[in-house]
């Protein structure tokens, strides 16, 4: 099947209204005059996002000794950076399902992919010295919602898609991706974060995060991405079918702006608070 805009249009509006809300946040957090109450009333439009957000609040992450009984309070507390972190995990946790049928993979495991690209963009950024962390974070966390979509598609009545045949058979997971749907899952990624209204940069860095050096329209966002999915592989997290995306090469690293000792130093960084989040934020 050919997959158009349409049918992202269509599957984008039955996925959770959390990413959009995420999307609106990011947008707001912007503002240097945003006041708690906007905060809180985006959040609130979605119950059981706001449930989350207290719940990770309250987790040993922060260790506060009084657990936190209102979204208000949580935001308060916790301040609006660490906000966004929270309803980008919580997102994140609501978008990713139990299993990616079509992929053969657990959603768990599409859930600590995204923790970890979202935590190695995160610090890859910083040592960049960038302003935004927040935009990296965001391009690490929904770099597969592609996947959920061409799984929500290949679940349709009727059809009968044998599930990807692991890297042995197609190495390449996007050569396998287009053979089936005419697009691959960042390129489809990108189109669902047009429809949540994200950043360009974002959805530019997401679409061609795979070969950032082959698009001219790619930001240096795409080869960091590309070096974050390398700092994951090293951490035992990356995806079926992507491992040879992610070879070293001196052209992405000089695209990404970022030195090779720089990523190197991330891996351990990157472990050591996945380890300290996943503890934290018990999915489920």
């Amino acid at each position: 099947m050919k997959v158009g805009k349409s049918d992202i249009l269509r599957v984008g509006q039955q996925l959770p209204a959390s990413p959009r809300i995420f999307s609106r946040l990011a947008a707001v957090l912007k503002d240097l005059n945003t006041g708690v109450d906007q905060v809180v009333g985006l959040v609130k439009m979605d119950p059981g996002l706001s449930a989350q957000v207290i719940r990770l609040s309250n987790s040993v992450l922060f260790g506060f000794a009084e657990p936190s009984t209102s979204l208000e309070e949580s935001i308060n507390r916790v301040g609006f950076r660490e906000v966004y972190r929270l309803v980008g995990l919580a997102a994140a946790n609501q978008l990713f399902p139990k299993e990616l049928a079509l992929y053969a993979v657990r959603g768990d495991l599409v859930w600590e992919n995204s923790l970890a690209s979202a935590l190695a963009m995160e610090r890859l950024a910083r040592k960049q010295g960038v302003e935004d962390e927040q935009a990296a974070y965001t391009i690490g966390l929904l770099r597969s919602a592609g996947k959920v979509l061409f799984s929500r598609l290949a679940a349709q009545p009727g059809l009968k898609i044998a599930p990807y045949p692991g890297p042995d058979v197609e190495p390449h997971l996007g050569d396998w991706e287009r053979g089936l749907f005419g697009m691959d899952s960042p390129e489809a990624a990108a189109d669902l974060m047009e429809h949540w209204k994200f950043d360009p940069t974002i959805r530019l860095a997401i679409r061609h995060h795979y070969d950032p050096l082959q698009a001219p329209d790619a930001p240096s966002e795409a080869a960091l991405l590309n070096c974050a999915g390398w700092v994951v592989h090293q951490l035992g997290k990356s995806l079926p079918g992507e491992a040879a995306y992610w070879r070293r090469d001196p052209a992405k690293l000089e695209r990404a702006g970022i030195l090779a000792e720089a990523v190197d130093s991330v891996v351990e960084e990157v472990r050591t608070e996945f380890d300290v989040l996943k503890s934290a934020v018990a999915i489920g």
